[in-house]
């Protein structure tokens, strides 16, 4: 599922988000941003998959900072400033096991954050493990890196 079919999907289930922007402009805002990763895992196993694979990667960083570092030089736009306010996303972890980390995001200040998982690729790339904005607490999302997914 491509990031853009995630989006309008939450747009069109929400609508207080509508109500401020157009899937036009969404449509346009994508198109902006068209470095973000076209896949979205989704089934509880696949996650579990994901994880281990992502921990048996030959690479591994030693902190956010580097995180960051690999992503602008591979051009990609993750962790800009523009990216992080339009999305209203913030990172609510540090780095663990060497490339995953946890962001929040919310639509609006009277929604709640919700929180999603991400992980470092060797190449710099963020890709995002399970839905976007799956988890309704950071507790939630780390106990799912530790291996305490039911």
């Amino acid at each position: 599922m491509k990031f853009r079919d995630v989006l309008r999907a939450v747009a069109n289930s929400h609508s207080y988000f509508m109500d401020t922007r157009t899937l036009e402009q969404i449509d346009r805002d994508m198109d902006a941003l068209s470095w973000l990763h076209d896949y979205v895992l989704t089934n509880e196993d696949d996650i579990k998959k994901a994880l281990d694979n992502e921990k048996e990667g030959t690479m591994t960083y030693a902190n956010l900072r580097e995180v960051l570092d690999a992503n602008d030089a591979a051009g990609q736009h993750f962790f800009d400033a523009d990216t992080m306010e339009f999305f209203n996303s913030k990172l609510e972890s540090d780095l663990i096991d060497g490339r995953f980390f946890i962001t929040s995001e919310r639509f609006d200040s009277n929604t709640a954050k919700q929180y999603t998982i991400r992980a470092a690729q060797d190449d710099g790339a963020i890709v995002t493990l399970g839905d976007f904005g799956q988890y309704q607490t950071l507790q939630d999302a780390k106990d799912v890196l530790a291996g305490g997914m039911t």
